[in-house]
Protein backbone atom coordinates (compact mmCIF):
# COMPACT_ATOMS: atom_id res chain seq x y z
CA UNK A 1 0.00 0.00 0.00
CA UNK A 2 0.72 3.70 -0.01
CA UNK A 3 1.82 6.07 3.08
CA UNK A 4 -0.88 8.69 4.49
CA UNK A 5 -0.66 12.18 4.36
CA UNK A 6 1.44 13.80 7.06
CA UNK A 7 -1.09 16.51 8.26
CA UNK A 8 -3.90 14.59 10.20
CA UNK A 9 -6.56 16.29 8.78
CA UNK A 10 -5.77 14.58 5.54
CA UNK A 11 -4.94 11.40 6.32
CA UNK A 12 -6.04 8.36 4.24
CA UNK A 13 -5.47 5.18 3.59
CA UNK A 14 -3.57 6.33 0.51
CA UNK A 15 -3.54 3.95 -2.65
CA UNK A 16 -1.74 2.28 -5.41
CA UNK A 17 -2.43 2.98 -9.14
CA UNK A 18 -3.61 -0.23 -10.55
CA UNK A 19 -2.61 0.38 -13.86
CA UNK A 20 0.79 0.85 -12.93
CA UNK A 21 1.27 -3.03 -11.79
CA UNK A 22 0.96 -3.61 -15.85
CA UNK A 23 3.70 -5.71 -17.17
CA UNK A 24 5.75 -5.82 -13.40
CA UNK A 25 5.85 -9.15 -12.97
CA UNK A 26 9.35 -9.49 -13.60
CA UNK A 27 9.72 -5.97 -10.81
CA UNK A 28 8.42 -8.35 -8.10
CA UNK A 29 10.14 -11.82 -6.45
CA UNK A 30 8.82 -14.19 -4.18
CA UNK A 31 10.89 -16.59 -2.56
CA UNK A 32 10.19 -19.69 0.17
CA UNK A 33 13.55 -19.88 1.76
CA UNK A 34 16.26 -20.46 -1.16
CA UNK A 35 13.21 -21.46 -4.02
CA UNK A 36 12.48 -18.07 -6.03
CA UNK A 37 9.99 -17.24 -8.65
CA UNK A 38 9.50 -13.96 -10.89
CA UNK A 39 8.32 -12.95 -13.78
CA UNK A 40 5.75 -15.24 -15.87
CA UNK A 41 5.47 -17.27 -12.89
CA UNK A 42 3.72 -14.46 -11.45
CA UNK A 43 0.79 -14.45 -14.03
CA UNK A 44 -0.78 -11.28 -12.69
CA UNK A 45 -2.38 -9.00 -10.20
CA UNK A 46 -5.71 -8.89 -8.98
CA UNK A 47 -7.28 -5.62 -7.23
CA UNK A 48 -9.10 -8.02 -4.94
CA UNK A 49 -7.52 -8.87 -1.53
CA UNK A 50 -8.79 -12.36 0.20
CA UNK A 51 -10.76 -11.46 3.51
CA UNK A 52 -9.48 -14.31 5.59
CA UNK A 53 -5.66 -11.96 5.63
CA UNK A 54 -7.28 -8.57 6.63
CA UNK A 55 -10.31 -10.20 9.25
CA UNK A 56 -12.57 -8.97 6.63
CA UNK A 57 -16.11 -9.99 6.90
CA UNK A 58 -16.72 -9.71 3.22
CA UNK A 59 -14.31 -9.78 0.28
CA UNK A 60 -12.17 -6.20 -0.25
CA UNK A 61 -12.31 -5.27 -3.67
CA UNK A 62 -11.48 -1.66 -4.59
CA UNK A 63 -9.44 -0.37 -7.31
CA UNK A 64 -6.80 1.88 -6.40
CA UNK A 65 -6.77 1.14 -2.73
CA UNK A 66 -3.47 0.09 -0.85
CA UNK A 67 -4.10 -3.53 -1.58
CA UNK A 68 -3.15 -5.85 -4.74
CA UNK A 69 -3.17 -9.65 -4.67
CA UNK A 70 0.10 -11.01 -6.64
CA UNK A 71 -0.93 -14.70 -8.35
CA UNK A 72 1.56 -16.78 -8.28
CA UNK A 73 1.35 -19.89 -11.37
CA UNK A 74 0.33 -23.05 -9.30
CA UNK A 75 1.31 -24.85 -12.57
CA UNK A 76 4.61 -24.45 -12.19
CA UNK A 77 5.04 -24.02 -8.28
CA UNK A 78 3.20 -25.51 -5.04
CA UNK A 79 4.24 -24.37 -1.68
CA UNK A 80 2.54 -26.35 0.72
CA UNK A 81 1.26 -23.79 3.40
CA UNK A 82 1.84 -25.98 6.33
CA UNK A 83 6.18 -24.72 6.22
CA UNK A 84 6.18 -21.99 3.91
CA UNK A 85 8.18 -19.03 4.81
CA UNK A 86 7.47 -16.53 1.76
CA UNK A 87 9.57 -12.89 1.40
CA UNK A 88 8.17 -10.42 -1.32
CA UNK A 89 10.93 -7.90 -3.09
CA UNK A 90 10.34 -5.41 -6.08
CA UNK A 91 12.95 -3.68 -8.15
CA UNK A 92 12.06 -0.52 -9.56
CA UNK A 93 13.37 0.66 -13.08
CA UNK A 94 16.23 2.39 -13.74
CA UNK A 95 19.03 2.87 -16.88
CA UNK A 96 21.10 0.10 -14.81
CA UNK A 97 17.95 -2.48 -14.27
CA UNK A 98 15.44 -2.23 -16.99
CA UNK A 99 13.21 -4.86 -15.83
CA UNK A 100 11.94 -3.01 -13.03
CA UNK A 101 8.71 -1.77 -12.54
CA UNK A 102 6.86 1.78 -12.58
CA UNK A 103 4.21 1.06 -9.47
CA UNK A 104 2.99 4.44 -8.36
CA UNK A 105 0.67 6.30 -5.90
CA UNK A 106 -2.46 7.94 -6.94
CA UNK A 107 -0.79 11.09 -7.09
CA UNK A 108 2.47 9.75 -9.81
CA UNK A 109 5.15 8.65 -6.75
CA UNK A 110 7.27 5.37 -8.08
CA UNK A 111 7.76 3.02 -5.07
CA UNK A 112 11.16 2.62 -4.27
CA UNK A 113 13.14 -0.90 -4.69
CA UNK A 114 12.78 -2.86 -1.46
CA UNK A 115 14.53 -5.91 0.08
CA UNK A 116 12.63 -9.00 0.81
CA UNK A 117 10.06 -8.56 3.59
CA UNK A 118 8.92 -11.28 5.25
CA UNK A 119 4.90 -11.88 4.74
CA UNK A 120 2.37 -11.78 6.98
CA UNK A 121 1.02 -15.24 7.43
CA UNK A 122 -3.15 -14.89 8.47
CA UNK A 123 -4.24 -18.41 7.90
CA UNK A 124 -5.58 -20.62 10.55
CA UNK A 125 -4.39 -23.76 11.08
CA UNK A 126 -7.53 -26.20 10.38
CA UNK A 127 -8.07 -30.01 10.33
CA UNK A 128 -7.55 -31.70 7.18
CA UNK A 129 -7.57 -35.15 7.59
CA UNK A 130 -9.30 -37.56 11.06
CA UNK A 131 -8.81 -40.83 11.62
CA UNK A 132 -10.73 -43.18 13.69
CA UNK A 133 -12.27 -46.76 14.17
CA UNK A 134 -15.23 -48.87 15.57
CA UNK A 135 -14.51 -49.42 19.07
CA UNK A 136 -11.34 -47.97 19.27
CA UNK A 137 -10.62 -45.09 21.70
CA UNK A 138 -8.20 -43.11 19.45
CA UNK A 139 -9.01 -40.52 17.51
CA UNK A 140 -5.46 -39.17 15.30
CA UNK A 141 -5.80 -35.54 13.17
CA UNK A 142 -3.91 -33.92 10.98
CA UNK A 143 -3.72 -30.35 10.42
CA UNK A 144 -2.80 -28.00 7.68
CA UNK A 145 0.10 -26.49 9.38
CA UNK A 146 2.95 -27.08 12.15
CA UNK A 147 1.33 -26.43 15.59
CA UNK A 148 3.09 -24.62 18.02
CA UNK A 149 0.58 -24.27 20.94
CA UNK A 150 -1.87 -27.09 22.29
CA UNK A 151 0.19 -30.00 21.80
CA UNK A 152 -0.32 -31.34 25.43
CA UNK A 153 -3.76 -29.79 25.22
CA UNK A 154 -6.19 -33.15 25.33
CA UNK A 155 -8.79 -31.51 26.47
CA UNK A 156 -9.27 -28.46 23.58
CA UNK A 157 -11.43 -30.74 21.88
CA UNK A 158 -14.90 -32.12 22.06
CA UNK A 159 -16.27 -35.15 20.41
CA UNK A 160 -20.35 -35.11 19.71
CA UNK A 161 -21.08 -38.63 18.50
CA UNK A 162 -24.95 -39.09 17.17
CA UNK A 163 -26.44 -42.80 17.27
CA UNK A 164 -29.02 -43.58 14.38
CA UNK A 165 -31.63 -43.32 17.13
CA UNK A 166 -30.84 -39.43 18.24
CA UNK A 167 -29.05 -40.12 20.99
CA UNK A 168 -25.54 -37.85 21.85
CA UNK A 169 -22.85 -38.72 23.42
CA UNK A 170 -19.73 -36.04 23.82
CA UNK A 171 -16.18 -37.20 24.65
CA UNK A 172 -13.33 -35.28 26.38
CA UNK A 173 -10.17 -36.59 25.07
CA UNK A 174 -7.67 -37.78 27.90
CA UNK A 175 -4.32 -37.29 26.48
CA UNK A 176 -2.75 -36.45 23.11
CA UNK A 177 0.93 -36.98 22.03
CA UNK A 178 2.22 -35.10 18.28
CA UNK A 179 3.56 -36.83 15.71
CA UNK A 180 7.18 -38.06 15.63
CA UNK A 181 7.89 -36.70 12.41
CA UNK A 182 6.23 -33.10 12.48
CA UNK A 183 3.92 -31.21 14.77
CA UNK A 184 1.16 -31.60 12.27
CA UNK A 185 -0.24 -34.58 13.62
CA UNK A 186 -1.65 -35.20 17.16
CA UNK A 187 -3.35 -38.54 18.92
CA UNK A 188 -5.84 -37.93 20.99
CA UNK A 189 -6.56 -40.75 23.86
CA UNK A 190 -10.57 -41.11 24.61
CA UNK A 191 -11.89 -41.63 27.72
CA UNK A 192 -14.45 -44.47 25.63
CA UNK A 193 -14.13 -46.81 22.34
CA UNK A 194 -16.06 -44.91 19.54
CA UNK A 195 -18.86 -47.10 18.65
CA UNK A 196 -19.76 -48.26 15.00
CA UNK A 197 -23.15 -46.30 14.47
CA UNK A 198 -21.17 -43.43 16.10
CA UNK A 199 -18.37 -43.38 13.81
CA UNK A 200 -20.06 -43.37 10.45
CA UNK A 201 -23.24 -41.15 11.35
CA UNK A 202 -22.62 -37.87 9.23
CA UNK A 203 -23.50 -35.55 12.15
CA UNK A 204 -20.04 -36.87 14.60
CA UNK A 205 -18.36 -34.24 14.63
CA UNK A 206 -15.53 -33.00 16.67
CA UNK A 207 -15.24 -29.28 17.48
CA UNK A 208 -12.57 -26.78 19.18
CA UNK A 209 -13.53 -25.27 22.11
CA UNK A 210 -12.95 -21.84 24.56
CA UNK A 211 -9.40 -21.96 26.18
CA UNK A 212 -8.45 -19.03 26.91
CA UNK A 213 -8.12 -15.59 25.34
CA UNK A 214 -5.38 -13.65 22.87
CA UNK A 215 -5.33 -10.54 20.89
CA UNK A 216 -6.49 -10.22 17.47
CA UNK A 217 -3.32 -9.67 15.77
CA UNK A 218 -5.23 -6.72 14.09
CA UNK A 219 -6.88 -4.75 16.44
CA UNK A 220 -5.37 -5.72 19.51
CA UNK A 221 -8.19 -6.49 21.00
CA UNK A 222 -8.79 -9.48 23.49
CA UNK A 223 -11.12 -12.55 22.02
CA UNK A 224 -11.50 -16.46 22.52
CA UNK A 225 -9.04 -18.46 21.16
CA UNK A 226 -8.52 -22.31 20.85
CA UNK A 227 -5.67 -23.92 22.52
CA UNK A 228 -4.38 -25.03 19.03
CA UNK A 229 -2.29 -22.35 17.27
CA UNK A 230 0.82 -21.83 14.44
CA UNK A 231 4.21 -19.92 15.26
CA UNK A 232 2.56 -17.02 14.05
CA UNK A 233 0.02 -16.61 16.50
CA UNK A 234 -2.66 -17.90 14.12
CA UNK A 235 -5.33 -19.66 16.28
CA UNK A 236 -7.71 -22.60 14.54
CA UNK A 237 -10.95 -21.20 14.72
CA UNK A 238 -13.90 -21.77 17.10
CA UNK A 239 -15.69 -22.21 14.62
CA UNK A 240 -13.78 -25.37 12.71
CA UNK A 241 -15.38 -28.27 12.45
CA UNK A 242 -14.92 -31.93 11.37
CA UNK A 243 -16.34 -35.31 10.43
CA UNK A 244 -15.05 -37.30 13.09
CA UNK A 245 -13.21 -39.52 10.47
CA UNK A 246 -12.21 -39.65 7.16
CA UNK A 247 -12.09 -43.45 6.27
CA UNK A 248 -14.15 -45.75 8.58
CA UNK A 249 -11.60 -47.96 10.17
CA UNK A 250 -12.57 -51.50 11.44
CA UNK A 251 -15.84 -51.11 10.22
CA UNK A 252 -16.21 -53.83 7.94
CA UNK A 253 -14.78 -57.12 8.55
CA UNK A 254 -13.86 -59.36 4.86
CA UNK A 255 -15.40 -62.36 6.29
CA UNK A 256 -14.06 -64.83 3.48
CA UNK A 257 -13.16 -65.39 -0.33
CA UNK A 258 -14.00 -68.05 -2.50
CA UNK A 259 -12.54 -69.28 -5.53
CA UNK A 260 -15.73 -71.97 -5.69
CA UNK A 261 -13.03 -74.78 -4.86
CA UNK A 262 -12.90 -75.37 -1.40
CA UNK A 263 -11.28 -78.78 -0.97
CA UNK A 264 -8.13 -79.16 0.83
CA UNK A 265 -4.87 -79.80 -1.36
CA UNK A 266 -5.42 -77.33 -4.59
CA UNK A 267 -2.89 -75.67 -3.18
CA UNK A 268 -1.03 -77.64 -0.35
CA UNK A 269 -2.98 -79.02 2.79
CA UNK A 270 -5.62 -77.37 4.60
CA UNK A 271 -6.67 -74.69 2.32
CA UNK A 272 -9.71 -73.78 1.23
CA UNK A 273 -11.86 -70.33 1.26
CA UNK A 274 -9.60 -67.72 2.37
CA UNK A 275 -10.15 -65.52 5.34
CA UNK A 276 -6.46 -63.80 5.85
CA UNK A 277 -6.36 -60.83 3.34
CA UNK A 278 -2.64 -59.75 4.34
CA UNK A 279 -1.74 -60.18 0.70
CA UNK A 280 -0.45 -64.22 1.74
CA UNK A 281 -3.14 -66.19 0.87
CA UNK A 282 -4.04 -67.40 -2.66
CA UNK A 283 -6.92 -67.93 -4.73
CA UNK A 284 -7.30 -69.58 -8.41
CA UNK A 285 -8.12 -67.85 -11.34
CA UNK A 286 -11.98 -68.34 -11.12
CA UNK A 287 -14.76 -66.16 -10.16
CA UNK A 288 -14.43 -65.03 -6.76
CA UNK A 289 -17.28 -64.79 -4.21
CA UNK A 290 -15.90 -61.84 -1.44
CA UNK A 291 -18.21 -62.05 1.73
CA UNK A 292 -18.32 -58.72 3.86
CA UNK A 293 -19.62 -57.92 7.31
CA UNK A 294 -20.98 -54.27 8.64
CA UNK A 295 -20.05 -54.59 12.56
CA UNK A 296 -22.72 -51.82 13.11
CA UNK A 297 -24.64 -52.26 16.17
CA UNK A 298 -28.34 -52.27 14.41
CA UNK A 299 -28.60 -51.91 10.91
CA UNK A 300 -26.74 -50.50 7.30
CA UNK A 301 -29.08 -48.81 5.22
CA UNK A 302 -26.34 -46.89 2.98
CA UNK A 303 -25.02 -48.79 0.04
CA UNK A 304 -21.71 -50.80 -0.15
CA UNK A 305 -19.01 -50.96 -2.80
CA UNK A 306 -16.14 -52.50 -3.52
CA UNK A 307 -12.85 -51.32 -5.54
CA UNK A 308 -10.47 -54.02 -6.65
CA UNK A 309 -7.18 -53.65 -9.01
CA UNK A 310 -3.98 -55.05 -9.11
CA UNK A 311 -0.23 -53.48 -9.17
CA UNK A 312 -1.98 -50.59 -8.52
CA UNK A 313 0.27 -47.06 -9.74
CA UNK A 314 2.62 -46.07 -6.85
CA UNK A 315 1.30 -42.14 -7.94
CA UNK A 316 -2.18 -43.22 -6.40
CA UNK A 317 -0.28 -43.50 -2.97
CA UNK A 318 -1.42 -41.27 -0.23
CA UNK A 319 0.94 -38.22 -1.00
CA UNK A 320 -0.43 -35.81 0.58
CA UNK A 321 -0.76 -38.37 4.65
CA UNK A 322 3.14 -38.21 3.77
CA UNK A 323 4.11 -35.27 3.01
CA UNK A 324 2.24 -34.30 6.69
CA UNK A 325 3.14 -37.29 8.88
CA UNK A 326 6.23 -38.84 7.17
CA UNK A 327 4.07 -42.10 7.21
CA UNK A 328 4.15 -44.05 3.58
CA UNK A 329 1.25 -46.17 3.49
CA UNK A 330 -0.06 -48.63 0.57
CA UNK A 331 -3.61 -47.59 0.72
CA UNK A 332 -4.92 -46.26 -2.40
CA UNK A 333 -8.30 -44.61 -3.32
CA UNK A 334 -10.45 -44.33 -6.75
CA UNK A 335 -10.99 -40.49 -5.62
CA UNK A 336 -9.15 -37.46 -4.09
CA UNK A 337 -10.00 -37.01 -0.62
CA UNK A 338 -8.48 -33.75 0.42
CA UNK A 339 -5.60 -33.95 3.18
CA UNK A 340 -4.73 -37.48 1.99
CA UNK A 341 -4.25 -38.04 -1.74
CA UNK A 342 -3.83 -35.81 -4.92
CA UNK A 343 -4.02 -38.43 -6.96
CA UNK A 344 -7.26 -40.99 -7.38
CA UNK A 345 -6.68 -44.39 -8.88
CA UNK A 346 -8.92 -44.07 -11.23
CA UNK A 347 -7.78 -47.88 -13.02
CA UNK A 348 -9.94 -49.62 -10.34
CA UNK A 349 -12.56 -51.55 -11.04
CA UNK A 350 -15.88 -51.25 -9.08
CA UNK A 351 -18.45 -54.24 -8.28
CA UNK A 352 -21.72 -53.44 -6.43
CA UNK A 353 -23.07 -55.86 -3.79
CA UNK A 354 -23.85 -59.29 -5.28
CA UNK A 355 -25.66 -60.16 -2.59
CA UNK A 356 -27.30 -59.08 0.96
CA UNK A 357 -27.59 -61.60 3.19
CA UNK A 358 -30.03 -60.55 6.40
CA UNK A 359 -32.64 -57.72 6.87
CA UNK A 360 -30.11 -55.51 8.09
CA UNK A 361 -28.21 -55.12 5.60
CA UNK A 362 -24.56 -56.04 7.80
CA UNK A 363 -23.83 -59.25 5.42
CA UNK A 364 -23.41 -58.59 1.94
CA UNK A 365 -21.47 -60.65 -1.07
CA UNK A 366 -19.74 -59.24 -4.19
CA UNK A 367 -18.02 -61.09 -6.84
CA UNK A 368 -14.86 -60.37 -8.75
CA UNK A 369 -15.29 -61.84 -12.19
CA UNK A 370 -12.84 -64.45 -13.69
CA UNK A 371 -12.68 -62.55 -16.74
CA UNK A 372 -10.84 -59.34 -15.49
CA UNK A 373 -8.18 -58.26 -17.11
CA UNK A 374 -5.89 -58.22 -13.90
CA UNK A 375 -6.89 -62.44 -12.95
CA UNK A 376 -3.96 -63.97 -14.21
CA UNK A 377 -1.37 -66.06 -12.17
CA UNK A 378 0.92 -64.45 -9.66
CA UNK A 379 -1.14 -60.79 -9.49
CA UNK A 380 -1.73 -59.53 -6.43
CA UNK A 381 -5.50 -58.19 -6.05
CA UNK A 382 -6.51 -54.91 -3.72
CA UNK A 383 -9.75 -54.79 -2.72
CA UNK A 384 -11.37 -52.16 -0.20
CA UNK A 385 -15.09 -50.99 0.45
CA UNK A 386 -17.17 -47.34 0.46
CA UNK A 387 -19.75 -47.48 2.61
CA UNK A 388 -21.98 -44.21 2.05
CA UNK A 389 -19.18 -41.43 1.23
CA UNK A 390 -16.84 -42.98 3.65
CA UNK A 391 -14.10 -45.23 2.18
CA UNK A 392 -13.14 -48.22 5.05
CA UNK A 393 -9.80 -49.90 5.93
CA UNK A 394 -8.47 -52.56 7.64
CA UNK A 395 -5.02 -51.94 9.80
CA UNK A 396 -2.11 -54.15 8.87
CA UNK A 397 -0.96 -53.62 12.70
CA UNK A 398 -4.31 -53.26 15.20
CA UNK A 399 -1.79 -51.10 17.37
CA UNK A 400 -0.88 -48.27 15.11
CA UNK A 401 -4.46 -46.12 13.85
CA UNK A 402 -2.21 -45.40 10.44
CA UNK A 403 -1.24 -48.36 9.50
CA UNK A 404 -4.45 -48.53 6.68
CA UNK A 405 -4.29 -50.92 4.67
CA UNK A 406 -6.45 -52.82 1.44
CA UNK A 407 -7.61 -56.12 2.20
CA UNK A 408 -5.30 -58.31 -0.53
CA UNK A 409 -4.65 -62.31 -1.59
CA UNK A 410 -2.55 -63.46 -4.99
CA UNK A 411 -3.68 -65.36 -7.50
CA UNK A 412 -2.30 -68.82 -8.39
CA UNK A 413 -2.26 -71.52 -10.50
CA UNK A 414 -3.92 -75.18 -10.08
CA UNK A 415 -1.32 -77.44 -9.17
CA UNK A 416 -1.57 -79.78 -12.60
CA UNK A 417 -2.30 -83.61 -12.05
CA UNK A 418 -0.83 -86.34 -14.10
CA UNK A 419 -1.94 -87.33 -17.52
CA UNK A 420 -3.46 -83.73 -18.55
CA UNK A 421 -6.48 -84.15 -16.14
CA UNK A 422 -7.24 -82.03 -13.08
CA UNK A 423 -9.80 -82.02 -10.73
CA UNK A 424 -11.10 -79.72 -7.97
CA UNK A 425 -13.37 -79.72 -5.40
CA UNK A 426 -13.39 -83.80 -5.35
CA UNK A 427 -16.39 -83.37 -2.40
CA UNK A 428 -19.52 -82.07 -3.39
CA UNK A 429 -23.05 -81.77 -1.66
CA UNK A 430 -25.37 -82.58 -4.52
CA UNK A 431 -28.05 -81.09 -2.35
CA UNK A 432 -26.74 -77.69 -2.60
CA UNK A 433 -25.65 -78.20 -6.06
CA UNK A 434 -22.35 -77.99 -5.60
CA UNK A 435 -19.46 -78.73 -8.40
CA UNK A 436 -16.36 -80.56 -9.39
CA UNK A 437 -14.63 -79.07 -11.69
CA UNK A 438 -12.54 -81.20 -14.48
CA UNK A 439 -9.47 -79.34 -16.07
CA UNK A 440 -8.32 -81.11 -18.95
CA UNK A 441 -5.30 -80.30 -21.19
CA UNK A 442 -5.56 -81.30 -24.60
CA UNK A 443 -2.14 -81.36 -26.83
CA UNK A 444 -3.76 -81.74 -29.93
CA UNK A 445 -6.81 -81.84 -31.66
CA UNK A 446 -9.01 -84.47 -31.71
CA UNK A 447 -12.39 -86.43 -29.95
CA UNK A 448 -12.72 -85.57 -26.26
CA UNK A 449 -15.12 -87.91 -24.12
CA UNK A 450 -15.66 -86.81 -20.47
CA UNK A 451 -17.83 -89.23 -18.64
CA UNK A 452 -19.38 -89.59 -14.83
CA UNK A 453 -19.76 -92.94 -14.17
CA UNK A 454 -20.79 -94.97 -10.15
CA UNK A 455 -19.14 -97.15 -8.29
CA UNK A 456 -20.35 -100.72 -10.59
CA UNK A 457 -19.57 -98.38 -13.67
CA UNK A 458 -23.33 -97.35 -14.91
CA UNK A 459 -23.81 -93.79 -16.63
CA UNK A 460 -24.75 -91.43 -14.88
CA UNK A 461 -23.70 -88.05 -16.85
CA UNK A 462 -21.94 -86.94 -20.17
CA UNK A 463 -20.40 -83.72 -19.85
CA UNK A 464 -18.62 -83.69 -23.05
CA UNK A 465 -18.43 -85.92 -26.37
CA UNK A 466 -17.73 -83.36 -29.37
CA UNK A 467 -13.94 -82.54 -31.41
CA UNK A 468 -11.96 -80.23 -29.39
CA UNK A 469 -9.02 -78.37 -30.87
CA UNK A 470 -5.49 -78.14 -29.26
CA UNK A 471 -6.14 -75.94 -25.45
CA UNK A 472 -7.69 -76.19 -21.77
CA UNK A 473 -11.17 -76.90 -21.23
CA UNK A 474 -13.17 -76.76 -17.69
CA UNK A 475 -16.07 -79.44 -17.58
CA UNK A 476 -18.52 -79.12 -14.11
CA UNK A 477 -20.45 -81.38 -12.64
CA UNK A 478 -22.81 -80.62 -10.01
CA UNK A 479 -23.75 -84.32 -8.87
CA UNK A 480 -26.89 -84.78 -10.98
CA UNK A 481 -27.55 -87.41 -13.21
CA UNK A 482 -29.00 -87.36 -17.00
CA UNK A 483 -32.60 -86.14 -15.41
CA UNK A 484 -31.31 -83.80 -13.86
CA UNK A 485 -31.82 -85.21 -10.23
CA UNK A 486 -29.52 -85.36 -7.38
CA UNK A 487 -27.19 -88.34 -7.26
CA UNK A 488 -27.18 -90.70 -4.38
CA UNK A 489 -24.33 -90.11 -1.63
CA UNK A 490 -21.28 -91.95 -2.57
CA UNK A 491 -17.90 -92.54 -4.49
CA UNK A 492 -18.37 -91.76 -8.78
CA UNK A 493 -15.47 -91.93 -11.23
CA UNK A 494 -14.61 -89.62 -13.98
CA UNK A 495 -13.31 -90.48 -16.89
CA UNK A 496 -11.76 -88.39 -20.04
CA UNK A 497 -11.16 -90.16 -22.86
CA UNK A 498 -9.02 -88.24 -25.76
CA UNK A 499 -5.91 -87.83 -27.91
CA UNK A 500 -2.91 -89.89 -26.12
CA UNK A 501 -5.62 -89.05 -22.57
CA UNK A 502 -7.22 -92.17 -20.98
CA UNK A 503 -7.59 -90.92 -17.23
CA UNK A 504 -10.08 -91.32 -14.47
CA UNK A 505 -10.81 -89.31 -11.12
CA UNK A 506 -12.74 -90.00 -8.17
CA UNK A 507 -15.59 -87.64 -6.61
CA UNK A 508 -16.91 -87.92 -3.71
CA UNK A 509 -20.95 -86.83 -3.41
CA UNK A 510 -21.87 -86.47 0.35
CA UNK A 511 -25.21 -85.12 1.67
CA UNK A 512 -25.67 -82.74 4.36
Amino acid sequence: GSRPYPVAANTTGGGVRDASFTGASSAFRIRNYTDVITGAELPGFLTGVNAVFYNLTTSHVVADDPYMTVRIDDGVVSWPIANAQLELSYSAYDTGNPSGGFVTDLAGNRLGSTDYIRALDRTPPRITLSLAGANRSELYLVFSKNLSTGLDAEDGIRLDLHTPAGGLVTLTPTAVTSGPMSNRALLFTLPDAITADQLVHPDSAIRFVNYGTAPNQETGILEPVSAYSDNMGNYVSLAETHRVTDIAIDFLEVLYASDGVNTDGVFGEDEGALRVFDGSGRLLERNITVGTRLVSETSAPLALTMYFDAAPATNTLPDLFEDATGIALPFWLPTILPGFNSRGNTAARRAGTDQILDANRLLRNFVIPEADEEMNPGSRIEMLFRYGDLYCARLSDPEDITSLAPWSFSISETKRQRGGVTILNNVIDSNRREQTIIQVEVAKAGNIVVQVFTLDGNLVRVLERGRKGAGTYSYYWDGTNLGGRPVARGMYFVRVVGPDIDEIRKVMVVKE
